[in-house]
């Protein structure tokens, strides 16, 4: 306040009050003058005293108040000067707490800004608050207009929004009050608020975030939820919950045990069991059944995770919704297809032989019989080709369902096998007569036509049988039984036909050689030999061959003579060939890296070389391996060559590389000069068959004779395999052969004894 203002406030008031006092003082002086002291004068004729009296009278009046005055002004003045010291203690402290406060504060007073703070000149980025002190008020925080900025009597408080710019040109929010006050005895405006930018940036950016996050969980078709515990009801239901329970949109107010009534009543002790130690785990997983609003029944995965208190309590549980109807229907379908065939919903293969397993462990209990019966439909092809694919499955389907009408599930098996056959499990047998019957209740079926889409169509079946224990024992020799009777019945054109051990033309080894090559590789039963080739002159180790050797888990060591066609026939040679070249490329890496340095041959297999990959096979081969590839031999056959076209740009190819070319078997096969001198190889290796009789037969010596001559003019090399005695080994020297293998020096050896072999001839 003013402090000059107030002063004259109080003197102000004495002048007053003493003139009042003299007032009257005066008055009384006066009444006793005219009433008494006049009359008394006037008697008396003493008119001096009447004068002496009014002065008297005017001093003893006067004087009193000029002395009450003085002495009042004095006494005023001090405690003026002390009043105003506390005021200037009381506004400096209030000044310091307002400074001191995170919020702006700022007076206004007749258009002007009386007072600011030190966080309102930080807010409008003011060196100084004296800068906008006495300023007009519009260049201060308020500088657009507002409905609150002119004082109104008994106004209360309000908050305000405003934009602001500082001095700096940035824009900044600020929510304020603002009330009427008394400042300095004036009106004024007192305005306290903040800077709100950067919360309402946040409040801005967590309203983004939770309007994508309420976006994204409604739009998951995952049911979505959380509950409060305590207060026993749902926070928060997605739209996917509201849906997967038929429940609708706007309804909000949603009970927690609004899902109990569509579970299957038999679904929920299980779970009440289970969810009763919720607090115990992090994660309750939980599939239950209900009812879809269409009626159907679904399945549901819930997902619950318990959040507790620091107490361990739980407070609120969070959750997810899965349907996995289609996932629990697929899961089923897929275990139905791993064991039942597709088209006929009857047992597959897989459930075939495992039905089979359990038919003669029951049968071996109980000391019975039982039949495997196998079924090939005769001239189905007939049937695709005139009514197309289509007419076959109804056809296939159509002798399912005749089988499985003659054949209750329950006591025997129909399965399907594949293709147009068909398998039966026919249990209980009593007799040879009784199986006999079976059979022609079998063949029976098919006596009455089929109808296919208007068409009868006559179609008989080839029956093949084999008989537990009269048979046999193992279950996959009973399937191999009847299907090789079956293939009889077919060929003689005979309706059916039994297993018959003596008669029978299926090579049990070859079965077993057949079944086990087929995981021989994934077993790692197969391993790589190495037999060494010498120099004929002075018997120095020159190279090795490498042959692969497989050691079967119940027949033992199989010879590749046996194994070979077998792997032929039935398309394994080209992974087990790829798996020879393979190791043989790796093991020649190490002897490089050890410093022997020999060539080393490896066969390829017919079906190996016609392959249009065999170049970029090898050749990834060598460089993954990193060998040099002059240290790599392949031999391939006479036969092979026959295309020359093909067989010269293959050979061309690989010789590019760097690999060295021998032809095998030479002699035996389609033997031509013309292929000779085109194809790009380094060496001929004579067949074992002439080295047999070559010190006998004055033939074979020829032939060998010839072919060495032949290979020098051509500038080749000759080997000659299977030397196993001196007097061959002598022969092969006087005809001028180059090189040797066979069992006078070495037979085929496992790599550590082969290893043992390169030590003694080259150390290190």
């Amino acid at each position: 306040m003013n402090t000059s203002k107030i002063k004259q406030q109080r003197i102000t008031k004495l002048l007053i009050s003493l003139i009042f006092i003299y007032v009257v003082a005066d008055f009384i002086f006066e009444y006793i003058h005219n009433q008494y002291i006049h009359e008394f004068i006037h008697k008396s004729r003493f008119v001096e005293w009447e004068v002496a009296f009014i002065i008297g009278e005017q001093i003893l009046v006067a004087v009193p108040l000029i002395f009450a005055f003085i002495q009042f002004y004095k006494r005023d003045t001090e405690q003026t000067r002390r009043h105003l010291l506390e005021i200037m203690e009381s506004e400096s402290r209030h000044r310091m707490l307002m400074d001191a406060l995170p919020d702006f504060v700022l007076i206004e007073s007749q258009g002007k800004v009386q007072y600011i703070n030190d966080a309102a000149a930080q807010l409008l980025r003011v060196s100084s608050k004296e800068e906008l002190i006495g300023r007009p008020a519009t260049d201060s925080i308020f500088a657009a207009p507002s409905p609150n900025r002119e004082p109104v009597v008994g106004q209360t408080s309000g908050t305000e929004l405003h934009r602001v710019t500082g001095r700096d040109g940035i824009e900044i929010e600020v929510e304020y009050s603002s009330q009427p006050i008394n400042y300095n005895g004036f009106d004024a405006i007192l305005y306290i608020g903040r800077d709100i930018t950067e919360r309402n940036k946040k409040y801005n950016e967590l309203a983004i975030t939770r309007a994508q996050l309420h976006n994204i969980l409604n739009s998951i078709d995952t049911g979505i939820w959380s509950y409060d515990v305590k207060e026993d009801k749902m926070l928060f239901v997605s739209e996917a919950y509201k849906k997967m329970f038929g429940i609708p949109s706007e309804e909000n107010d949603i009970s927690p045990d609004r899902w109990r009534e569509l579970a299957l009543p038999e679904d929920l002790p299980a779970f009440d069991e289970s969810f009763a130690r919720i607090s115990e785990t992090n994660l309750f997983i939980y599939d239950f059944r209900y009812y879809k609003p269409d009626g159907s029944i679904g399945y549901i995965q819930t997902r619950i995770v318990p959040v507790k208190d620091d107490e361990g309590t739980v407070v609120r549980l969070d959750g997810v919704n899965i349907d996995i109807t289609k996932r629990v229907s697929d899961q089923k379908r897929i275990e139905f297809l791993a064991y039942h065939d597709e088209l006929t919903g009857l047992p597959n293969r897989r459930m075939f032989r495992q039905r089979l397993k359990e038919a003669a462990t029951n049968a071996t209990k109980h000391n019975e019989k039982f039949g495997v019966v196998y079924l090939d439909m005769d001239k189905f092809k007939n049937i695709n080709d005139t009514m197309g694919h289509y007419a076959g499955d109804l056809f296939l389907i159509s002798v399912g369902a005749r089988l499985l009408g003659e054949f209750d599930q329950t006591q025997h098996t129909v399965a399907r096998m594949g293709g147009d056959e068909f398998t039966l499990i026919v249990n209980g047998i009593k007799s040879g007569d009784h199986l006999k019957d079976m059979i022609a209740r079998i063949e029976k079926l098919f006596h009455e036509p089929f109808l296919l889409d208007g068409v009868d169509f006559i179609v008989t079946a080839s029956i093949g049988i084999s008989v537990y224990p009269d048979d046999g024992t193992d279950v996959d020799m009973l399937m191999n039984y009847a299907d090789q009777a079956m293939f009889l019945a077919k060929e003689s054109r005979n309706g059916h036909k039994y297993h018959n051990l003596q008669e029978s033309t299926l090579d049990i080894e070859r079965y077993h050689l057949q079944n086990g090559l087929q995981k021989a590789l994934e077993n790692d039963e197969f391993s790589v030999f190495y037999q060494p080739k010498y120099n004929i002159s002075d018997s120095r180790l020159i190279g090795a061959e490498a042959l692969i050797r497989w050691k079967h888990p119940k027949l033992g060591q199989v010879s590749p003579a046996k194994f070979i066609p077998i792997a032929e026939e039935f398309g394994l040679i080209k992974s087990i060939g790829e798996w020879v070249l393979e190791q043989v490329c790796k093991q020649i890496a190490v002897w490089q890296n050890l410093g022997y340095r020999f060539p080393v041959s490896v066969n390829l297999s017919v079906k190996q070389f016609r392959e249009e990959t065999i170049v970029q096979t090898i050749r990834s081969m060598i460089e993954r391996s990193g060998i040099d590839p002059g240290l790599l031999e392949l031999e391939i056959t006479e036969g092979m060559a026959m295309d020359i076209e093909k067989a010269l740009r293959i050979l061309q190819e690989l010789r590019k590389i760097g690999l060295r070319i021998s032809v095998d078997d030479f002699g035996t096969g389609y033997s031509s000069l013309n292929y000779l001198k085109k194809l790009p190889i380094h060496q001929l290796k004579v067949d074992k068959s002439f080295i047999d009789d070559i010190t006998r037969d004055l033939g074979d010596a020829a032939i060998v004779s010839t072919i060495v001559t032949l290979a020098h003019n051509l500038n080749l090399k000759v080997i000659a395999e299977g030397v196993e005695n001196m007097e061959q080994l002598e022969k092969l020297r006087e005809i001028g052969c180059d090189e040797v293998q066979g069992y006078l020096f070495n037979k085929p050896l496992p790599l550590a004894e082969f290893d043992e072999i390169l030590y003694q001839n080259f150390g290190k």
